[in-house]
């Protein structure tokens, strides 16, 4: 049995809450944001982190693991549709890929290819921008 799963084992079983404060009584929205703020900044390797952005980034992942959108909706406590909304953008940038990599097949061009020769930075947001200031010239379009 894996360690985790054990130690659920030892756990009282009840309905929620689950996380509960010091005195037994369930966390308020507030308290529990500001119990999570001072523990992250305890932490300078978690300087910036928010609790919107820690479930983001479990339903993306989730999704990325191959998960149905109910199943993650089970998972983090949202429905179906919100997750989905949640990972709208998560697949762009492969499949952004994947259908420039169609096009080259279908037309025979080598564009793909040599954008990503002429990029030095590799640092995509989408196919055709990078994170640099200058991502027309990071692309060798000559723009600037």
């Amino acid at each position: 049995m894996p360690p985790l799963a054990a130690e659920m084992k030892t756990w009282e079983r009840r309905t929620g809450p689950y996380l509960l404060q010091e005195n037994g009584k369930p966390f308020t929205r507030k308290k529990f944001a500001e119990k999570f703020a001072a523990a992250r900044d305890a932490i300078p390797e978690l300087k910036g982190l928010t609790l919107h952005g820690l479930r983001a980034t479990a339903v993306i992942s989730h999704r990325r693991a191959g998960l149905s959108y109910a199943q993650i909706g089970d998972i983090v406590g949202m429905s179906a549709k919100m997750v989905e909304h949640y990972c709208r953008n998560a697949a762009m940038r492969s499949n952004s890929r994947a259908a420039l990599a169609h096009l080259e097949r279908a037309s025979g061009s080598g564009l793909w290819a040599e954008i990503r020769r002429r990029n030095p930075c590799r640092h995509w947001r989408t196919v055709l921008r990078c994170s640099c200031p200058e991502w027309q010239v990071c692309l060798g379009l000559g723009m600037g």
